[in-house]
């Protein structure tokens, strides 16, 4: 890993950890702030990006990006795989309702079933980040605002708190992280 990108990933690590916490007891103003945002065309959008990433469109665009430079898909998919199995494993133990669940006046844009905490899709969005900057460094800061964007339409869609967005992108780089270091340990 380039030590530019290797700093990057490191201090959002870093800075997320504390945000999560911060992020939980403002859950919910920042949830009413996000719900006051919406309007119909910014649903439709959301609406598709959040089915796309759900039906495998957005991996399926992931895989063929990190496949034109193919050291990159297999620590890409144990980064995937670790980082879901971190997830569903916090989803079982925290067990935390989704935000139209608790309040019946959210109108969720989208169907959910398993618990909130923390969101698989922010999750395997950056757990593919780290991987995306290494392929792609000058593109590294179109790849994060994605992402961040679609990590955020979470919120706006009702299924997610800012804390479960936050965690799921903490997950996600910190499983990328492990496999970037694993790599490099295997490769010494």
């Amino acid at each position: 890993m380039k030590i530019k990108e290797d700093r990057f990933i490191k201090i959002l690590a870093l800075v997320l950890a504390p945000l999560i916490l911060i992020s939980i007891i403002l859950d919910d103003i920042l949830l009413d702030l996000f719900l006051d945002l919406r309007f119909s065309f910014l649903d439709q959008i959301f609406i598709f990006l959040s089915k796309a990433f759900t039906k495998g469109i957005i991996f399926i665009f992931v895989f063929l990006l990190l496949y034109r430079i193919k050291k990159y898909v297999w620590p890409w998919i144990f980064s995937a795989v670790l980082s879901i199995l971190i997830a569903k494993g916090l989803k079982i133990v925290v067990a935390r309702p989704r935000p139209f669940e608790l309040y019946p006046f959210i109108n969720n844009l989208v169907s959910a079933t398993s618990s909130s905490f923390p969101s698989g899709h922010t999750t395997l969005l950056f757990a593919a980040l780290p991987l995306l900057f290494l392929a792609y460094p000058r593109q590294k800061w179109l790849f994060f605002i994605i992402a961040l964007i679609l990590a955020l339409s979470r919120v706006y869609l009702g299924v997610h708190y800012v804390s479960d967005i936050l965690a799921g992108m903490f997950i996600g780089l910190i499983s990328s992280m492990i496999v970037l270091l694993v790599k490099n340990k295997m490769k010494k």
